[in-house]
């Protein structure tokens, strides 16, 4: 469709500059074919024509002049393209353009087209016909020669169920099957034969037959008290009641007749230590049997934590005897238990709670005795002193026959509580002593002492000890 517009033109003078017309032609010469949705192009080729460029869009009756809303085909290389998803029954415009190695054309003259109107074919492939899927899915009606499918009894299309001689929809999609007589003749009836063989319910007024609860139908076995099944083939009693009124219980009379066990909670009584049947008696901590009809009492602790133990708190407080391995403590000389007080040397208890010492010796050896060394240091009593030392010596000859040997005899004599003689020195000036037929160790005398008052007696021998020169020797006694 073409329009044609008038436009005013007004002529003014201006200077320009003289501008080079594109070389490469302007496609023209076009030949369309349309369907519905698509559109065939073809234009005589331009010569020199590298590729070619098509815009379309639907037609808005300005020839493609303002504001448009063309659709680009780009780098198109043959001198034909072809239009896809358009719409049907639609008017479209076009122009196309080539372009060469100086460049683009102008684009040609704006053409135009129609798309066809949409054609439809039905399920048999007749283009518009008036065949047609029915509801199960078969093409039918136009030019099939066939009828839609129908609903059964069950409301599907094209289903087999059918109304049975209960009326009732049966068979086809409803898993449901045709009633059937019954066994009194009844069509649909719930008349049934038992397990007796009995043709019992439905319309019969009859009940069927039932099992025992042996399983046996038409038995009379029964559920005892114990719900036991018993009775009619099961060769079995009914269940009794025990002492604590449980049927089936196993509660029973102990030797104490009191009723226990089963559901009562308590246990039957038992023979005690002593043999007594629910006897209090018991085993002791000292494994004796006590209490209840023993007569005996429990052992107790003695004070070592010792059940029936010896041992015993002392008059000291003290925990002894028994397994403690300790002994009583005793009273001592003072009469205290566990005292230290003693009977000393002198018989005397001293210490502990005496206040007193035990006694000692005296310098005599004396235990308690009063001697003691006086100023000469002799041990004495306190009623004797020492005197000065002045012994009293005698010499005497069994003879004085010149020649003879003889014997000679010295007498030493000292006053009580003088000091005693340790060594003494005797000389002769007159005769003389033969000492060449003597030696070390010979016995050249005896001699005797008496003190005390003759109390003491003391019998000696002189012995040579040594020789000091050939006119005196050292004697031992």
């Amino acid at each position: 469709m073409r329009f044609l517009t008038l436009i005013s033109i007004i002529f003014f003078s201006y200077n320009v500059n003289a501008q080079t017309c594109p070389f490469c032609g302007v496609p023209s010469g076009f030949s369309i074919t349309t369907t519905d949705t698509q559109a065939d192009i073809t234009w005589n080729n331009v010569s020199n024509a590298l590729f070619y460029v098509l815009r379309y869009q639907e037609d808005d009756g300005n020839n493609g002049i303002g504001n448009n809303n063309w659709i680009y085909i780009d780098d198109i290389y043959t001198n034909s393209t072809i239009l896809t998803s358009l719409n049907p029954d639609t008017e479209y415009e076009f122009e196309v353009r080539s372009y060469c190695s100086t460049g683009f054309s102008y684009w040609s003259d704006d053409e135009e087209f129609e798309t066809l109107n949409a054609i439809s074919y039905d399920c048999a492939g007749v283009a518009n016909g008036s065949a047609f899927l029915d509801n199960c899915g078969d093409c039918v009606g136009g030019n099939t020669t066939l009828n839609a499918c129908t609903q059964d009894c069950n409301g599907d299309y094209g289903g087999s169920a059918f109304l049975d001689n209960c009326n009732d929809c049966v068979g086809g999609n409803t898993t449901l099957t045709a009633c059937a007589q019954d066994c009194n003749g009844d069509y649909g009836g719930s008349a049934f034969l038992d397990n007796c063989n009995d043709c019992v319910g439905g319309n019969t007024t009859l009940t069927a037959c039932a099992q025992d609860c042996n399983g046996d139908y038409g038995g009379t076995a029964f559920l005892d008290n114990c719900n036991d099944c018993v009775g009619g083939n099961t060769t079995l009693t009914a269940c009794a009641q025990d002492c604590n009124g449980d049927y089936g219980g196993t509660a029973f009379l102990d030797n104490c007749n009191d009723c226990v066990g089963g559901n009562t909670t308590l246990t039957a009584c038992a023979q005690d230590c002593n043999g007594d049947y629910g006897g209090t008696a018991f085993l002791d901590n000292c494994n004796d049997c006590v209490g209840g009809n023993t007569t005996l009492t429990a052992c107790a602790l003695d004070c070592n934590g010792d059940y029936g133990g010896s041992a015993f708190l002392d008059n000291c407080n003290d925990c002894v005897g028994g397994n403690t391995t300790l002994i009583a403590c005793t009273q001592d000389c003072n009469g205290d238990y566990g005292g230290t007080a003693f009977l000393d040397n002198c018989n005397d208890c001293v210490g502990g709670n005496t206040t007193l010492t035990a006694c000692t010796q005296d310098c005599n050896g004396d235990y308690g005795g009063n001697a003691n060394i006086d100023d000469c240091g002799n041990c004495t009593t306190p009623s004797e002193n020492c005197i000065a030392f002045s012994p009293n010596t005698s010499t005497s000859l069994s003879n004085t026959n010149c020649g003879d040997l003889v014997d000679l005899s010295i007498m030493f004599e000292q006053d009580p509580y003088e000091p005693d003689i340790q060594n003494s020195l005797f000389w002769s000036n007159a005769g003389s002593f033969v000492f060449q037929n003597l030696s070390v160790g010979d016995t050249i005398g005896y001699g005797y002492l008496n003190t005390d008052g003759g109390n003491i007696m003391i019998s000696t021998i002189f012995i040579i000890n040594s020789f000091v020169s050939s006119n005196q020797i050292v004697i031992n006694s």
